[in-house]
């Protein structure tokens, strides 16, 4: 693993290691987008699309006040 893990920083990874997966992960938020539809590979059955954090108020109980917070939107597609 620890191989494949340094092939993947240097983006080498050769074809032949990078297929038969049944998921992705994919990070538009590195573009700024909130929300997205990610398209999976024909041969995965999962992807996950995870958006950029924003800062958005919620409530605190404890404080009885809107304190600020993050929030990053997931989208899962099947």
């Amino acid at each position: 693993m620890t191989r494949l893990v340094d092939l993947a920083r240097q983006r080498r990874l050769p074809a032949g290691e990078t297929g038969g997966s049944i998921a992705t992960v994919t990070n538009y938020g590195v573009f700024g987008l909130t929300i997205a539809t990610p398209i999976p590979l024909p041969e995965q059955t999962l992807l996950l699309g995870m958006g950029c954090g924003q800062v958005v108020p919620q409530w605190d109980p404890a404080e009885e006040e809107f304190v600020a917070g993050d929030r990053s939107g997931l989208h899962v597609e099947l």
